[in-house]
């Protein structure tokens, strides 16, 4: 049996780490790649999309957007009294001819009606 020293066990420990890492990324962007985009798409958001609701277009969001969207629980209409896009601190207001405003943090349309589970007061 060859005897080694610390460095170069040290390197190939290393150079063995950074290979299987990339072998993981590797295996996990393959798999990402094969997830059918209707399957992925929040399924609130799809029930909210049947109302004619422009706000509740996001069919030019990313996975990981429509994701947040989800996390948030984002709702074109808020069931909170006093609580609404339109008086968060996060909405900007749509631009003139715009229906639907954004949001800093959940992306895409946001109705000034809407809530989220972020909503925070705007500051005066």
């Amino acid at each position: 049996m060859e005897k080694i020293n610390r460095k170069d066990f040290l390197i190939k420990i290393f150079f063995s780490g950074l290979a299987a890492t990339g072998f993981g990324f590797f295996i996990n962007s393959c798999s990402e790649n094969k997830t059918k985009p209707a399957e992925t798409k929040p399924s609130d958001q799809r029930d909210e999309s049947k109302n004619n609701d422009p706000c509740n277009d996001i069919n030019d969001l990313t996975q990981q957007e429509r994701q947040v969207r989800e996390a948030y629980q984002y709702t074109s209409k808020s069931s909170k009294p006093g609580q609404n896009c339109a008086n968060c601190n996060y909405y900007q207001i749509a631009n003139p001819g715009e229906t639907c405003g954004t949001c800093q943090v959940v992306k895409g349309p946001i109705n000034s009606k809407g809530h989220c589970t972020i909503w925070t007061k705007k500051l005066s």
